[in-house]
């Protein structure tokens, strides 16, 4: 029998209607099932993400379509084809995989299952009449225990943060997901150093049998066998440095995921202040990626294929002449060791200097207009030149021993070769070695000492690596949202209710910090603040967003720790418009949907209308595909500000934070802004609005007044503004909040 046949047909009836044909969609439903999932076991997962890679995966998804409920397919002729798919959605959405089971485990609940007929069902509990409860779209259904049900249970990513070295840990895990195709490429180094080898036993044959004897089908027949072996060897070149190329690909896609999806979770509070310095650290992973495809090569294969070579020199000449170069070889290894620490020293300054370097680069770009605007360019060049210098010193320093050690390293290889020439000549005139003998081991004697000159290269690589491996380690041990929370809260919804007790907060190297004993703001409250520049009202607004943690004190949201909320649900939930919003390189539509799901031109139109962007995209021939350059360079301040207001509309957050939301407008377009605003934002919405313009207080009925970075005043709207009217009020709020003896109240 079908599944759906089986199903308890009590709740059949409240299946919703589909079309007459039977043929279902078979992504329809799968992201509403995996974040319900994800819900039910307090794990935050990124809805683009995963979206993106439902979308992708629809034609692999396409057989499970031909399946209508009349089949009498099983379920288990289905399963490999869901379950493969669904395993890379869950990869690609940034789960560690899933666990395959042939049939529910009620201990083990929630489950995802596909039901042919049905669709994505998630198996939340047995019952106690042997049914499995499923939600299929919201729909509740049960079926028998006893019919066959595969199902998969999620497998989330250990998360690094707390462990020792994260960073090392990551890198490690996904070289070792290469490690066959490293084998690989290992086991053709081993084929290309046997050819190698039979070269050099060409050599040997071609002056002991074939000249002695003048065997001319002799050396027909080893020239032949030489040349093909020289056909396999270049095959197996091109085939290792494919396999090579494609691992490196698969790495860095991997790598640089990982860490700048790692960069993206840092908590604001803890970010450097250098932007360039940061971005440097963070393309330090190629140089790690590198000196690992270069290091793996060198141990597996070179390094131990040079110590074969010297064994071969014994076998074909005598353990005497093998002597000459294991000695330079052993020279040269400790000559290595004792250069390292110097390496290692100068590589770290280099690296830092050149971090510095790219910062103020960075800085010089982002602020040219400041630069020439203010006659500043002699002091950013003069900037420049310094740690240019330093940089090119230390860069110096580096080639310096680095050119030193391979010419050290050439000679060495050149006295071996004229000692293994020399003691063999001797050997070879009392006749314990032929002359093809001789000629076989100064060839193979090039090859034993090829790993030689590998040594400065690596020893660099190994120490620039180094360096990128502390500066990783460093972004790494940076707090992330959620710091230390295990399984960040996800509740139903957010009401809108704060409640700051004894909170604290001051930004790195400044001594003021922003003061609030007690502040309560009720769910639905429309709250204004303000304040002279610099008071603090911005930092207020920072904490409430959750981005920035308190030093001390705690923010509850509802009731919750608002550090204890998954981040990701907050930005949902909460609108952000900062004073100084920042554009992204891109399309105008793409930086209006940065983080919301694309509701369609007909929305974005009515929308774009309804706040005046219109006249910005019909005013362009690309409209809404107009190219922004990066921080909205090309758009004025005011149409910038239009865009994030545009933004945040589309969002329909719970709680609206805005700081300064018209500062960049002109007097017709704040109006219309002031009208959008009081239509989009719900009686039951929370709103918290830091602004100098009296005219936006409209919206609010709550008036908060911050000084010296406490709150001195906190009331009904009218009453607070005539209080502020008072001249002698106001002056005794001020001197208030200059005295450090009183208490800030909210």
């Amino acid at each position: 029998m079908n599944t759906l046949n089986n199903m308890d047909q009590t709740t059949s009836n409240q299946t919703p209607a589909r079309a007459s044909s039977n043929i279902l969609e078979p992504t329809e439903g799968l992201a509403t099932a995996i974040l319900q999932i994800a819900r039910m076991q307090s794990k935050s997962i990124d809805r683009l993400r995963l979206h993106q890679a439902i979308t992708e995966s629809k034609t692999d998804f396409a057989p499970l379509a031909s399946l209508p409920v009349e089949d009498e397919m099983t379920i288990s002729d289905t399963t490999q084809v869901w379950q493969k798919v669904l395993r890379e959605v869950l990869i690609q959405t940034g789960l560690e995989g899933m666990e395959v089971q042939d049939s529910p485990d009620a201990a083990r609940m929630p489950a995802l299952s596909w039901l042919p007929g049905v669709g994505w069902a998630v198996i939340r509990s047995l019952t106690s009449d042997k049914k499995w409860l499923l939600d299929v779209q919201g729909v509740p259904r049960t079926i028998p225990a006893d019919k066959p049900m595969p199902c998969v249970r999620f497998i989330y990513s250990e998360e690094d943060e707390g462990k020792r070295k994260p960073a090392e840990k990551m890198i490690r895990k996904e070289f070792l997901k290469l490690k066959s195709t490293f084998v690989d490429s290992c086991i053709a180094g081993v084929l290309i150093n046997l050819i190698a080898l039979a070269t050099s036993l060409y050599s040997m044959q071609v002056y002991d049998r074939v000249i002695p004897t003048q065997g001319y089908s002799t050396l027909g027949v080893l020239t032949l066998g030489v040349a093909i072996t020289l056909v396999f060897d270049i095959v197996i070149k091109f085939a290792r440095s494919s396999l090579i190329e494609n691992a490196i690909t698969q790495m860095d896609s991997s790598l640089s995921r990982q860490i700048f999806a790692r960069f993206l979770n840092v908590r604001l509070d803890q970010l450097p202040g250098s932007v360039g310095s940061l971005s440097a650290q963070l393309r330090g992973y190629e140089t790690i990626r590198g000196f690992l495809s270069a290091s793996t090569f060198y141990l597996f294969v070179d390094a131990p294929f040079g110590l074969f070579f010297i064994f071969m020199i014994g076998l074909v000449g005598t353990p005497y002449v093998a002597l000459v170069p294991l000695v330079f070889l052993v020279i040269s290894l400790a000559f290595g060791f004792a250069m390292r620490a110097k390496i290692d020293s100068l590589a770290a300054k280099g690296i830092d200097a050149g971090n510095k370097k790219t910062g103020i680069l960075v800085e010089a770009i982002d602020g040219a207009e400041t630069i020439k605007a203010g006659g500043g360019s002699w002091n950013a060049l003069s900037k420049w030149i310094d740690i240019n210098n330093q940089a090119l010193t230390h860069d110096m320093e580096m080639r310096s021993i680095s050119e030193k050690s391979n010419y050290l390293s050439a000679m060495l290889q050149q006295i071996s070769y004229i000692g293994l020439i020399a003691v063999g000549a001797y050997f070879a005139a009392e006749g314990h070695m032929t002359m093809g003998a001789l000629i076989a081991c100064s060839i193979l004697s090039g090859r034993a000492m090829s790993p030689v000159t590998q040594i400065p290269g690596l020893m660099v690589q190994a120490a620039n690596a180094k360096v990128s491996l502390r500066n990783l380690e460093q972004i790494f041990a940076l707090e992330s949202d959620n710091h230390g929370i295990e399984r960040p809260l996800l509740p139903e919804k957010i009401q809108g209710q704060y409640q700051l007790e004894r909170i604290r907060y001051a930004y790195p190297n400044s001594p003021k910090a922003l003061v609030v004993q007690n502040l309560v703001i009720q769910a639905g409250e429309k709250v204004g603040v303000i304040g002279p520049v610099g008071a603090g009202k911005s930092t207020l607004l920072r904490v409430l967003t959750g981005m920035y943690q308190t030093g001390e004190g705690r923010i509850l949201l509802d009731g919750l720790d608002i550090n204890q909320i998954s981040r990701q649900f907050l930005s949902e939930r909460i609108g952000y418009l900062q004073q100084d919003h920042r554009l992204f390189s891109g399309t105008l539509r793409e930086n209006l949907l940065i983080g919301i799901p694309d509701p369609g031109d007909a929305i974005l139109r009515k929308l774009a209308e309804q706040t005046g962007l219109l006249n910005v995209i019909s005013n362009h021939p690309k409209g809404l595909d107009l190219m922004i350059v990066e921080g909205g360079k090309g758009l004025s301040g005011g149409q910038r500000q239009l865009v994030a207001f545009t933004r945040l509309l589309l969002s329909r957050p719970n709680v609206w934070l805005l700081d300064e939301p018209t500062s960049s407008m002109d007097s017709s377009t704040e109006q219309r802004a002031l009208a959008n605003l009081q239509a989009y934002i719900q009686p039951s919405d929370t709103l918290v609005l830091v602004t100098h313009k009296p005219q936006l207080l409209a919206i609010t009925n709550r008036l908060i007044v911050i000084a010296q970075h406490q709150i001195v005043m906190d009331g009904p709207r009218d009453e607070i503004l005539k209080r502020l009217s008072t001249p002698n009020e106001a002056q005794s709020q001020q001197a208030s909040a200059q005295s450090p003896t009183q208490p800030s109240q909210g």
